[in-house]
């Protein structure tokens, strides 16, 4: 199976990119009437059903490309390692063991204070001309240790969690990219030639022969037994 479809006069001829949105998301062929049809909408474009576009130079392309656009899909910017590193904080475990090791250097810190030095490496500021004495009961100031611990551990496993996941999504991204990239058969000139899916332009014919996927919004030229699977769009599976 061969479908060739129109990817939305003469060379340089301009028509309005607007009216090219209104018809593709119309979907009607009373409005693509208005054009002349599929014959008229190619030649205001430039272009020919059977030869696709005429004087198809690289001066052209490109200013098909700044005219219509580029044939690329716009995403997202990806998250940057501190916006991973604030979701991985998020989780409801973490949260927790943030607040407990917060209430633990506090309270800690509390006991070291008000224990006039029997709990503490050193004697407090107030405490002027009393000798202590080191015991068997005498300990050092450790208690907000415990917390601080849990604290470290717990921007850690945020830190790992963060790294990790960034490195996957560069690897997601070139992966997606890669996909992205395939060779699509145009008619520019009469001659049949493959481009990558980012150098289609608007005035393209498109060749598509079975298994092939569709680059771009167009207009059916002719086709013959078409199905198009639309599952990864709309996630059904019937054709």
């Amino acid at each position: 199976m061969a479908t060739e479809m129109h990817a939305v006069g003469k060379s340089g001829q301009t028509l309005e990119l607007q009216k090219l949105l209104d018809l593709m998301e119309a979907k009607d062929k009373e409005k693509l009437l208005e054009f002349g049809g599929v014959e008229g909408l190619a030649a205001q474009l430039g272009s020919d059903v059977h030869d696709g576009i005429r004087s198809a130079t690289t001066q052209e392309l490109e200013r098909r490309k700044n005219v219509y656009g580029q044939n690329v899909m716009e995403r997202k910017e990806p998250p940057t390692i501190i916006e991973l590193f604030l979701e991985a904080m998020e989780d409801t475990t973490v949260i927790i063991l943030l607040i407990a090791a917060a209430i633990s250097i506090i309270i800690g810190a509390i006991i070291c204070a008000v224990n006039l030095g029997n709990a503490c490496p050193r004697r407090p500021l107030w405490d002027v001309g009393v000798d202590h004495i080191e015991g068997e009961d005498s300990h050092n100031c450790i208690e907000w240790v415990e917390g601080l611990a849990v604290l470290v551990a717990c921007l850690l496993v945020g830190s790992v969690t963060a790294i990790n996941n960034y490195k996957k999504e560069q690897q997601f991204r070139k992966l997606q990219a890669k996909q992205d990239d395939s060779l699509i058969t145009v008619w520019r000139d009469g001659e049949v030639t493959q481009v990558s899916v980012g150098d289609v332009v608007v005035g393209d014919v498109v060749q598509l022969d079975t298994g092939a996927k569709i680059p771009a919004d167009g207009v059916l030229i002719k086709c013959s037994d078409l199905k198009v699977d639309e599952s990864s769009l709309t996630g059904e599976s019937v054709p």
